[in-house]
């Protein structure tokens, strides 16, 4: 009896003990799921009123805040040179040829693109359903011919973006505008994730 009443209460501390480490994991993967950050890329040629605009932005769709490292764009697979202006770049990138005539056109770049609008991504945090807009581009009877080459350089794909983000976990994902969903990595410190810092 003596036995039986060990052996009985050995089985019910190494149940406990599985119990509990069960519990304690289901707790931590809800923890981490409340905390989920997840990045979606997008582009577009329309405002929200439906004016003719190019744009480019990402948006937190997940459940946690994420810090985003790195704001990658790239033309034909290529990174944009670092710094300067990020219109310019993405137009002397894609499309140099209509860029120079536009310019010749109307006697310099400002004057060439017209109005946009900018921010910077990179090194920031995004709360969840946030929305950052790297580029506001609007269209208007002297950009028209540049603003159309930029607007089918980016339906035809040529135009992509990168971002490295992080959640509050430190558990980081790339993702990319031409695949999905985001790949997990070990950090957003690469060398090559600097470029457009």
């Amino acid at each position: 009896l003596d036995m039986v009443v060990a052996f009985s209460a050995l089985l019910i501390s190494v149940v406990s003990i599985f119990v509990a480490q069960q519990s304690n994991q289901s707790m931590e993967r809800i923890t981490r799921a409340s905390a989920w950050p997840f990045i979606q890329i997008g582009s577009g040629n329309a405002s929200d009123g439906g004016a003719a605009e190019l744009n480019f932005s990402i948006s937190n769709v997940g459940t946690g805040p994420a810090r985003v490292y790195a704001y990658d764009v790239q033309v034909d697979g290529r990174p944009l040179p670092p710094g300067g202006h990020l219109l310019t770049r993405i137009l002397q990138a894609c499309c140099n040829a209509e860029f120079e005539a536009a310019i010749a056109r109307t006697g310099g770049e400002i004057a060439a693109m017209g109005p946009e609008m900018s921010s910077p991504v990179a090194e920031r945090f995004i709360a969840p359903n946030g929305e950052i807009t790297s580029l506001r581009w609007p269209r208007s009877e002297e950009n028209r011919a540049l603003w159309t080459a930029l607007d089918s350089a980016r339906q035809g794909g040529r135009i992509t973006t990168t971002v490295c983000y992080c959640s509050v976990f430190d558990e980081c994902w790339i993702a990319r505008s031409n695949s999905f969903p985001p790949q997990e990595t070990n950090s957003c410190e690469s060398p090559a994730l600097q470029v457009g810092r």
